[in-house]
């Protein structure tokens, strides 16, 4: 703990920057409802852009795994998993009746409770 004069004489406890108080946040600016539409659009158009480059991305991907698997005479999903790296475990759970009444059942008992 470090001691500094004030500017009154007395001495007062400065304490290290771990422990100050946060500062204050910074508040939005008040926007005109035209000025909100026009950044509304804006990330609209930009988000559309990313998907558009996403959906570009994923099809030349599946391009790539369909000439990898005829250049390697192997399966197009198999040559799929090796190259996401994804596995088949636990992707399809199995349909059984007891699967059924156990939903069934946990939906009965947690009616009451808050979601999550």
């Amino acid at each position: 703990m470090v001691y500094k004069a004030a500017h009154n004489g007395l001495f007062v406890r400065k304490l290290h920057k771990k422990f100050s108080r946060p500062k204050e946040r910074q508040r939005a600016l008040n926007l005109h409802h035209a000025d909100q539409r026009a950044a509304a659009a804006k990330l609209a158009a930009n988000r559309n852009l990313l998907w558009a480059d996403i959906q570009e991305y994923w099809k030349n991907q599946d391009e790539y795994i369909r000439q990898l698997a005829l250049k390697h005479d192997k399966k197009e999903e198999w040559m799929r998993l090796q190259a996401c790296r994804t596995g088949k475990y636990g992707r399809h759970r199995k349909i059984s009746k007891y699967n059924a009444w156990l939903h069934a059942r946990s939906l009965v008992l947690n009616e009451d409770l808050p979601v999550g």
